[in-house]
């Protein structure tokens, strides 16, 4: 059994034990309980964790502190690891019952920029809809709307069709510039794979 205290982040105290990795974000008092306990190697009635013996996959990267639990039927659990995370991801390497098969991988250069172009396309359809209403507004056309439809009526309104145009323009180099920086530094994956144990 070994287990970890975070100063920071949302869980305070991790635990592993043979069956089930614990995570658990208790008060200092409490956490102070929990660790007496826990160097005496008592595991805290009051914790309760995923089970091992139901993962599938664990998944961590080098740019975030959460690791991705995937167990049972359809079911994904986080633990915010904070500086531990490579010490919990190694711990569990080694585990002797179900011992997992580790990988690490560069991230796919399209899952580095989904969320990029994902933003990307937002912007360009908002900006789009805007150039088109200021375009039919220059024409003559008259529109009428309230709530959100109508922020699209003072956009048009106040921006017209160049300045539509160049708002677009100015916010797509946002997501351009994070889809380049996600693409040149993608990320290492760290995966331990308990449907492929040896």
């Amino acid at each position: 059994m070994k287990y970890w205290i975070n100063t920071k982040g949302n869980d305070k105290l991790i635990a592993i034990d043979e069956e089930v990795i614990y995570n658990h974000n208790p008060s200092k008092s409490r956490l102070l309980e929990f660790e007496y306990e826990l160097k005496k190697g008592i595991i805290p009635q009051r914790l309760t964790g995923t089970r091992i013996g139901y993962i599938k996959k664990i998944i961590a990267n080098d740019s975030s502190n959460i690791i991705k639990i995937y167990h049972g039927e359809k079911n994904e659990t986080e633990i915010d690891a904070q500086e531990h995370k490579l010490a919990i991801i190694n711990y569990l390497k080694e585990n002797d019952k179900r011992k997992p098969t580790y990988s690490e991988y560069p991230e796919k250069w399209y899952s580095a920029i989904t969320k990029p172009m994902i933003a990307l396309g937002v912007i360009i359809l908002l900006a789009s809809s805007i150039y088109d209403i200021a375009y039919h507004m220059e024409l003559g056309y008259e529109y009428e709307a309230e709530g959100f439809g109508g922020l699209f009526l003072v956009a048009a309104e106040f921006l017209g069709t160049l300045g539509a145009i160049a708002v677009g323009a100015i916010l797509s180099l946002i997501p351009l510039w994070f889809a380049w920086r996600n693409y040149r530094l993608k990320r290492v994956i760290y995966e331990l794979d308990f449907l492929k144990s040896v």
